[in-house]
């Protein structure tokens, strides 16, 4: 019987990579280039991506370094636009928020 420290050891370094199916692919949200330009200028790629939503706050400039805390907001906008999107996907309507105060 094999060493199980070995199995787990070998499970860690795996290398094979599974393509997803053709059809799948042509279908996905990002292609390949996304993926190379990511890779080749992560900062651009991910302020190009920021530049495409609604800030309630100027959005900070990616940069490398840049301090963690509050920043930026989505704006309420950003998010009804985003829930109304998926309204419109599943065909369903969220109920609306129970009142305040006394029940009739």
């Amino acid at each position: 019987m094999s060493d199980p420290q070995d199995t787990l050891s070998n499970l860690m370094h795996e290398e094979r990579r599974f393509e997803p199916p053709a059809e799948l692919a042509e279908h996905a949200n990002l292609k390949a280039e996304a993926y190379q330009r990511a890779t080749d200028d992560r900062l651009g790629f991910w302020a190009e991506a920021a530049e495409r939503l609604d800030w309630c706050r100027g959005r900070r400039a990616a940069r490398l370094g840049a301090e963690v805390g509050p920043g930026p907001r989505l704006g309420r906008p950003a998010v009804r636009q985003v829930v109304r999107r998926r309204q419109a996907q599943r065909g369903v309507q969220l109920c609306r928020p129970a009142r305040r105060g006394r029940p009739r």
